[in-house]
């Protein structure tokens, strides 16, 4: 019994995400939009986080095509900018399940997400070999996995787990 819908937050805002502003990148940033999971790239620039992600910066708070919204004036050329919730594992969010059925028995354990068709990212319960996803609690009846990303995988995080 699978579920699809966008990231949840359960996180009070005493710990929930801070937003900052990055600079999408022009091709591979393009396919960003509000709810994605996104990366920071070698140059500094977002990029949307391809499935199974291995580094996650945030979750993007608008679109690409949104950027000129956020532009800063005293960059060159007044860059466009996204404003993204840089993740902790402190931040506790909720996620739908992409395939399976979600089981009180998966509480406590690590999985691996992925990227919907429809947009939208859920945990892989079929992936335990790269984990970037801790279950603390699962809500059974509406499918969410409630947890938080480890500290391995999110990299503006200091500790790596």
């Amino acid at each position: 019994m699978a579920s699809d819908f966008p990231i949840q937050y359960y996180t009070g805002t005493e710990l929930g995400p801070m937003n900052m502003y990055y600079v999408p990148d022009a091709t591979n940033g393009a396919a960003i939009v509000k709810g994605d999971l996104v990366l920071k790239a070698a140059d500094g620039e977002c990029e949307r986080c391809a499935t199974d992600p291995a580094a996650i910066l945030g979750i993007a708070k608008a679109s690409y095509a949104d950027r000129f919204l956020y532009a800063n004036p005293l960059l060159a050329g007044g860059a466009g900018r996204l404003p993204i919730a840089v993740l902790t594992p402190n931040v506790r969010i909720g996620l739908c399940v992409g395939a399976g059925t979600l089981a009180l028995a998966n509480k406590g354990i690590d999985y691996g997400i992925s990227l919907l068709a429809s947009g939208n990212w859920a945990v892989n319960l079929a992936d335990t070999t790269g984990p970037t996803f801790h279950i603390i609690e699962v809500d059974v009846p509406n499918q969410i996995a409630w947890g938080y990303f480890l500290a391995a995988a999110l990299s503006e995080d200091a500790v790596a787990s």
